[in-house]
């Protein structure tokens, strides 16, 4: 069934008219007609089944009879919430980790700017580039069928994301290929925890200072086996194993 994102403050029961760019997508690239229908969802966690009751090609617009909205839990009873803090990478290296970051089920991405990372953004760019991550995780989040959406951070120094980690109580891990000899698996935590946060270094890891540095933090340096994972590859990785560990991909 299609899934549509609005606005959390828009979310109500009752009659809804739909134009312009929704008004394309629904009817033109979703060709939802008299009759179908499709499922709201607010990104905050609540969802509404809808139905289409009128569509107007003359002036562009749709009406929908909308539901009582539902809450709808983020991650399965008892899983931890992840943050993924996660340094600038180059090209389109960002756009699949914030995809499939949503896709996992992570709650938070912080965008680090970290020594060694190629991209190098100002305030406009930074803000260019979060809108759309925030976009991209909003799309993502109707895709899978997440009724909330993974909030995408403003880009931070890696200082800052370190700083306001280690303000937040649950687990704190630095993935580092110099750390291969000290596994995730035994680092975790055996009581449970309601937060892990995972800092994942760009293109050439993190220098030796940044993980002294997170170390500081509260944040456990460990590895991901014997190979070395390009940047994107690290990050997905360890949100799979986190989600299979303590979140809700068992």
């Amino acid at each position: 069934m299609a899934r549509f994102w609005v606005e959390p403050a828009s979310l109500s029961s009752g009659t809804r008219r739909v134009e312009g760019d929704d008004f394309r997508y629904l009817a033109r690239v979703l060709r939802l007609a008299h009759g179908d229908e499709l499922v709201l969802f607010d990104g905050a966690g609540r969802e509404a089944s809808a139905r289409v009751e009128h569509v107007d090609g003359l002036t562009n617009h749709l009406i929908l009879q909308v539901g009582e909205p539902r809450p709808v839990a983020a991650r399965a009873d008892g899983a931890a919430r992840v943050v993924l803090l996660c340094a600038l990478l180059k090209g389109e290296k960002m756009d699949l980790v914030v995809q499939k970051a949503c896709e996992l089920g992570a709650a938070r991405l912080v965008p680090v700017q970290a020594a060694r990372s190629v991209v190098k953004l100002d305030a406009a760019r930074g803000k260019s580039r979060t809108d759309r991550w925030r976009k991209i995780a909003r799309e993502a989040a109707r895709q899978c069928g997440r009724a909330d959406v993974l909030d995408v951070a403003e880009v931070a120094s890696l200082e800052e994301a370190l700083a306001a980690a280690a303000a937040e109580d649950g687990a704190r891990f630095v993935f580092h290929e110099g750390a291969r000899t000290s596994p995730l698996a035994a680092a975790l935590p055996a009581a449970r925890v309601a937060q892990v946060t995972a800092a994942v270094g760009p293109e050439g890891g993190f220098t030796a200072d940044e993980v002294e540095h997170a170390r500081g933090h509260g944040f456990v340096p460990v590895g991901l086996g014997p190979r070395v994972l390009r940047a994107e590859t690290a990050a997905l990785a360890v949100l799979a194993v986190l989600g299979w560990t303590l979140g809700d991909l068992r």
